[in-house]
């Protein structure tokens, strides 16, 4: 099996799911900024808005320039790390609203906390090809919540951290069973596609050595049908002069097996353009 083949259907299948998060995350930015103005300090909020901004629009570069471009076994490292390195940017980007834009209100925290849950869900669907990239994302995210909220002790800080704790553990077992579910199916479709090209190669091969067989019938039967010809042609000329009863017996009986087998030739022959498709009634 080629497995350069399986991991570029991996980055495929990575770009091509790219689009809708993007789109998500572009919202959210939005939504989460005109929600915290006021409660944070602005000049922070405006560099993580236009940070963000800048991340999602390498990204979408990222996103066109895959799709001019056809992926190889040259490339594919090329477009791995470029989606890696930004995915990674974006996760630490989003981890460090924990530091810099995290309101001390209960109800905004919940919001960005469940916005930030948001994206991860549906992270877990479409990086679980590279579960790698998934992992980093996930925990460069969440770790800065919950080093913070473990820092500042309040019950309801514990509260938060032992969620974000659970969800972690929750989301990486999960992304685990779905990036595993996907690379079986992935091998699976490229054996299918090796055994189908199998298949055909021997179709082929069948198809070739049964065009050969019936060549070679076509060739022989006029070969042999040549002399036999010649046979009862000259056995109907002895038989007008030879006046000897025994002989002319012996020339009836070669003239009838000479015919016989030119009948049985005549059949090879029909078997044969029957086989190429040329027989006409």
């Amino acid at each position: 099996m080629n497995y350069k083949n399986i991991e570029i259907q991996k980055i495929e299948s990575l770009y091509n799911a790219l689009l809708s998060p993007l789109l998500a995350i572009f919202f959210l930015s939005f939504i989460i900024y005109y929600s915290f103005e006021g409660l944070v300090i602005q000049e922070n909020l405006n560099i993580w808005l236009g940070l963000n901004m800048l991340l999602l629009m390498l990204r979408v570069l990222s996103y066109i320039s895959y799709r001019k471009t056809k992926l190889n076994s040259q490339n594919v490292q090329k477009f791995y790390r470029s989606f890696f390195i930004l995915s990674t940017m974006s996760a630490i980007l989003w981890g460090s609203s924990a530091f810099f834009i995290l309101p001390s209100e209960v109800e905004y925290r919940i919001l960005i906390l469940l916005f930030i849950t948001g994206i991860i869900s549906g992270a877990t669907i479409s990086l679980t090809p590279k579960v790698e990239i998934l992992y980093v994302y996930l925990y460069l995210i969440l770790v800065p919540y919950l080093y913070v909220f473990f820092i500042e002790g309040s019950e309801i800080s514990k509260a938060y951290t032992f969620a974000i704790f659970l969800y972690l553990i929750i989301i990486s077992s999960i992304a685990k069973k779905i990036s595993k579910a996907l690379n079986d199916n992935i091998i699976l479709a490229f054996e299918k596609e090796e055994l189908v090209n199998k298949l055909v190669e021997k179709i082929e091969e069948a198809t070739s050595a049964s065009k050969a067989k019936s060549d070679f019938l076509s060739v022989m039967s006029h070969e042999i049908r040549t002399p036999l010809n010649a046979i009862i042609g000259f056995v109907d000329i002895l038989k007008k002069d030879e006046t000897d009863e025994k002989k002319c017996k012996y020339l009836q009986t070669i003239g009838k097996s000479s015919k016989v087998l030119t009948n049985v030739i005549n059949d090879i022959l029909d078997i044969s353009k029957i086989e190429s498709g040329k027989f006409t009634l």
